[in-house]
């Protein structure tokens, strides 16, 4: 997919923008708090309907104003079969719309624009959590698998009422309904669990991924996934058996939700073993490996948006990381408050520069 153009109306300190981006790679150079993530937070509105920096819709929506409003003209390849999307957001209510007509679901506008973040705070996905490492999977099998998205909604809502069974069980109510969502967040879990699973052991996954590694960080690292619960009995013998230990905490234990990704690095365990800089690119390279898979996978072209690029990195890590993105012919954005950052790209027709001033952005002639 490509943005051939894009309008945005009241993000943030970002006055109002109408501009067409190239192509290829588009460098977004700034000082600190000029607009730049600004700039990428409204793409990502754009396709899934929020922020990656907050949740809190008050906080993108430009001071004084009531609403945000983006709406962008997306090529399917090379100017060809363009869709307008849209969405106007509200802290009381969002429209979503495309080609004109308004849908329901955030995820009609996550299909016509896929796009991955690649920020500093992606080094959670290292240092802290297996939610984030989950978020990776869940991005990519949503895109490659058509029925991902309705399995992983289906068992959220099948282990909520779990735990809430559980805690009515807690205060004396009957065992019957926790047995009753025990069998559907069971067999959701396994569900996911198998196309989570089959991703994961992909050849055309660790091809990418291999890849990507390789040409970024130039260090051996290996990865596990861990389904969340012991494979040697299904979920649900493992839910039967923790019910007590659940009931007592008030929550579900093990399954799908605890499912997690491992990285390896020679010398131990990459979060112990790598440094910042390292662990950044790691990450990076994960995330560039699942836009290469659903590239090579389903023929889709995602849009990557790089937000402060120098952050954690030495001038020789960024030029392997932009190496590598520009390999790949994707629509890219970059931000960063170095100048140096353009030397590093190479000068093509499909490639642009932006200067963010003062909430303006403005293509350098």
């Amino acid at each position: 997919m490509q943005i051939v153009g894009i309008q945005i109306q009241g993000v943030r300190a970002l006055a109002n923008v109408s501009l067409a981006p190239g192509a290829g790679v588009n460098v977004l150079i700034g000082p600190n708090g000029s607009g730049k993530t600004s700039f990428l937070e409204a793409v990502h509105i754009l396709s899934l309907g929020r922020s990656f920096r907050t949740r809190r819709t008050r906080a993108v929506i430009r001071h004084g104003a009531e609403s945000l409003r983006v709406v962008g003209e997306v090529s399917r390849e090379e100017g060809k079969d363009v869709c307008t999307i849209g969405i106007e957001k509200s802290e009381r209510a969002t429209r979503l719309r495309v080609d004109g007509q308004e849908v329901r679901s955030v995820s009609a506008l996550a299909r016509q624009l896929p796009v991955m973040v690649v920020a500093p705070e992606g080094l959670k996905a290292l240092l802290e959590g297996s939610e984030h490492r989950r978020r990776l999977l869940d991005w990519t099998l949503f895109h490659v698998e058509p029925s991902y998205l309705d399995v992983l909604q289906r068992y959220g809502y099948a282990l909520r009422q779990r735990n809430a069974s559980l805690r009515n069980l807690a205060r004396g109510a009957n065992e019957w309904e926790v047995e009753a969502w025990d069998e559907q967040t069971a067999d959701l879990g396994e569900r996911l669990d198998e196309m989570r699973r089959r991703h994961m052991n992909s050849d055309a996954m660790a091809e990418t991924a291999h890849e990507a590694i390789d040409s970024v960080l130039k260090e051996e690292v290996s990865w596990e996934y861990w389904c969340g619960w012991d494979r040697e009995r299904t979920l649900k013998e493992v839910l039967n058996e923790n019910r007590r230990r659940d009931v007592e905490t008030g929550y579900t234990t093990a399954g799908a939700h605890r499912a997690d990704v491992v990285w390896r690095a020679s010398r131990g365990m990459a979060r112990d073993k790598l440094s910042r800089g390292q662990g950044r690119l790691l990450v990076m390279a994960f995330e560039v490996a699942q836009v290469s898979y659903v590239k090579k996978v389903e023929a889709l072209r995602p849009v990557l948006l790089v937000d402060d690029l120098s952050t954690e990195l030495d001038i020789v890590s960024m030029q392997r990381f932009l190496s590598r993105i520009e390999s790949l012919g994707l629509q890219v954005f970059i931000s960063s408050v170095l100048d140096a950052v353009v030397t590093l790209v190479r000068p093509n027709a499909d490639s642009r520069l932006f200067h963010v001033e003062q909430g303006r952005v403005l293509q350098a002639q």
